[in-house]
């Protein structure tokens, strides 16, 4: 699991998890009976000095941290519990909020320091990399999530507080080459302010904000073992709004992800859930049912491919 919180909030953290760990040890779903272990991570957060009760301080470097210092503390948390549990793909990356749009990232297999695919960014002379990497899951949960920030920002424009995180966490919005997107996505002109769903000219420049967003990924290449993804929204969030999952499906579906696969194909859910924005983690039951409709996609498509549990 990987906390939301705007990359900043030190009220959130990984203990967000604890009303859904609870309730996943109790249940005795089929489903969730198939699930060997729960963890929940922590990451650097981007500074905050006007927190009403925790204002982050300069010398406080666990509160000072930009992209892509969010994401690698993710990818060294999920690569540790990788080597020391040995489970490779067989996990589900459930993410809320900002904590989704990281768990997308994950499943982007990127080296973000450099912004290349990690296949391409790697020395031949040397096997180490200097980068974090973790081998993404079978299936990713989104929580009320991030997908593009372009369009975030486009939609809230009268609200200066998503702007003001966003550039905490990530900066300008400077212009970059593409590196990693080939397909077409939903895209936004943020100088005309205007929304459009043309394709990503490929190569063409690109914007740090587009680029880190998931909806500018090419999932068919950076994330080859993928089962399912659930793109789990409430249509009471009051602060992300529904056209994030609608924006990010589009993009699945056009590199082939469906809603009915066929035998080993890829799939992906819109499912409705019930709560506010942070109302859904608070309570748990909700992230607990998205948690199960999410493995059970996964077992069934294992079983249709014969590789059992």
């Amino acid at each position: 699991f990987i906390h939301g919180g705007a990359y900043r909030d030190p009220l959130i953290s990984k203990a967000s998890f604890l009303p859904t760990q609870s309730l996943l040890l109790s249940s005795k779903a089929p489903s969730t009976s198939h699930i060997a272990g729960l963890a929940s991570l922590n990451y650097r957060l981007s500074p905050y000095p006007s927190h009403p009760t925790h204002p982050s301080a300069p010398s406080d470097t666990a509160r000072n941290a930009k992209h892509p210092d969010h994401i690698s503390d993710v990818l060294r948390g999920i690569a540790h519990l990788q080597r020391r549990f040995r489970f490779g793909e067989r996990y589900v990356l459930v993410g809320h909020s900002c904590g989704a749009t990281m768990a997308l990232q994950v499943a982007m297999s990127r080296d973000w320091d450099s912004g290349l695919p990690a296949s391409s960014s790697r020395s031949t002379t040397n096997t180490t990399p200097s980068y974090p990497t973790a081998v993404p899951p079978l299936g990713i949960v989104g929580l009320e999530g991030i997908y593009s920030i372009p369009l975030m920002l486009h939609n809230h424009t009268s609200t200066p507080a998503y702007r003001d995180f966003i550039l905490n966490a990530f900066g300008p919005n400077i212009a970059i080459p593409i590196a990693t997107s080939t397909t077409a996505s939903t895209s936004i002109d943020t100088v005309a302010d205007t929304y459009t769903d043309a394709p990503s000219p490929l190569p063409s420049p690109a914007t740090l904000y587009h680029d880190v967003s998931p909806t500018s990924a090419h999932f068919t290449t950076s994330w080859p073992k993928s089962r399912v993804v659930v793109l789990a929204h409430s249509k009471d969030d009051e602060l992300v709004e529904w056209e994030q999952i609608e924006a990010m499906k589009k993009v699945l579906v056009a590199q082939s992800w469906a809603e009915d696969a066929e035998e080993g194909g890829r799939e992906v859910h819109m499912l409705e859930i019930a709560g506010s924005h942070d109302g859904v983690w608070r309570d748990g039951k909700e992230v607990v049912r998205a948690v199960g409709f999410a493995v059970g996609k996964i077992l069934g498509a294992r079983g249709r491919s014969g590789c059992g549990r």
